[in-house]
């Protein structure tokens, strides 16, 4: 998943569109992976490694390379975080399972992948974010993940939280959540 986008809630969001009758989703919490981990504590002190080859090609072999390597530095962003869903019970997951796995989200090219995880799996690190309702105000994003649908890549390290913008910009109301 484009995790910039998409938090627990979205995930939410999209799986109890898929439940069973009686089926419920207890909590989904987004975690981030030791790949993750690793990644973005070295891009907090040097940024991504994406470039820097000495090799003597011609310029457009090497703007090639450089759009491949940004790719693959993009495609490697979507396995920062996993998310894990609990659900009331082991048919409800099993049906989810059956029907979402490999399914897109919505039009933004990233393919659900689903995977069963033990009941008694503990998690070393807290979870970035965690849903268990879906707010009343809550809008679905509107995103496509420009590394899986185009030839041309953009970086999108050093892009803005993609709702930054949105609520530095709002009226202030002390009564309004997040």
């Amino acid at each position: 998943m484009d995790w910039n986008h998409i938090k627990a809630v979205d995930l939410l969001v999209c799986m109890n569109c898929f439940l069973p009758k009686g089926g419920q989703i207890l909590t989904v919490a987004v975690y981030p992976s030791e790949f993750g981990l690793k990644r973005m504590a070295e891009e907090a002190v040097r940024g991504p490694a994406l470039f820097g080859s000495d090799d003597e090609s011609s310029e457009d072999d090497q703007d090639e390379l450089e759009n491949e390597k940004l790719r693959q530095y993009e495609k490697d962003r979507l396995r920062y975080y996993f998310a894990v869903i609990e659900c009331d019970s082991s048919a409800t997951s099993g049906y989810l399972y059956k029907a979402c796995d490999g399914v897109e989200f919505e039009r933004t090219s990233n393919v659900l992948d689903l995977r069963f995880i033990p009941d008694d799996m503990e998690f070393d690190h807290p979870p970035r974010d965690i849903a268990t309702e879906v707010p009343t105000n809550y809008l679905a994003p509107d995103f496509h993940t420009r590394a899986l649908q185009h030839s041309k890549v953009n970086i999108a390290w050093d892009d803005d939280e993609p709702l930054r913008v949105k609520t530095l910009h709002r009226k202030f109301d002390p009564d309004q959540g997040e």
